[in-house]
């Protein structure tokens, strides 16, 4: 896929979050108030903007490239509260 230069928003950045944190579609769309087929769509379309294929891979990306914090912090247990919170 290749990378589109459009840069990401803050609810982008938070559905990145969430998907980081392992939580499926219909949780992301839950918690954000939306409709879950407006979440898959949204995940496609940073799936596209990041040049990844799918969820694990744009976190990867997402991650290495500081777009969202490592959802685990240095002793290896997530730190879901205080990400979620944050954002």
């Amino acid at each position: 896929m290749r990378r589109n230069r459009k840069p990401i928003g803050e609810r982008d950045k938070k559905i990145l979050l969430m998907m980081s944190l392992g939580m499926t579609q219909q949780e992301m769309a839950d918690d954000l108030f939306l409709n879950k087929f407006v979440i898959h769509r949204r995940c496609t379309l940073l799936y596209e903007r990041l040049g990844a294929s799918n969820a694990p891979s744009a976190v990867a990306i997402a991650i290495a490239t500081g777009l969202i914090p490592n959802p685990y912090g240095s002793d290896g247990l997530p730190v879901l509260d205080q990400l979620l919170e944050a954002s």
